[in-house]
């Protein structure tokens, strides 16, 4: 009985979804939380006008502003930030992606 009862605990934790807090970029100022939804969604905190580009669709996202990729049929996708010296980066769809009021184009530096 005492074993049972020492594995409850670990069938209980085990049965919530871990959602991490954070994933890392490779982009200065923009970081990435997950979320339940299955959708990617981007925050434009900067100054700054960005587009970005989803395997060759281009979405402008306006300074304080944002939008939702739905991603049917994807469970990672592919993103690119124009106008900056890193290429693209891979992440989950079920992500919040926020560009800080910090972010700019001119920050071309890699993490």
């Amino acid at each position: 009985m005492r074993h049972y009862l020492s594995i409850i605990p670990i069938l209980f934790a085990s049965s919530f979804p871990v959602m991490s807090q954070g994933i890392q970029t490779p982009i200065k100022n923009v970081f990435v939380n997950s979320i339940e939804e299955n959708k990617l969604s981007f925050h434009n905190l900067s100054d700054v006008k960005i587009i970005i580009d989803i395997y060759g669709d281009q979405f402008e996202i306006q300074p304080d502003s944002g939008f939702s990729y739905e991603c049917s049929g994807y469970s990672y996708l592919e993103i690119q930030v124009k106008n900056i010296t890193h290429e693209y980066f891979e992440l989950p769809c079920s992500s919040r992606v926020s560009f800080s009021k910090d972010f700019n184009i001119v920050n071309k530096v890699i993490r």
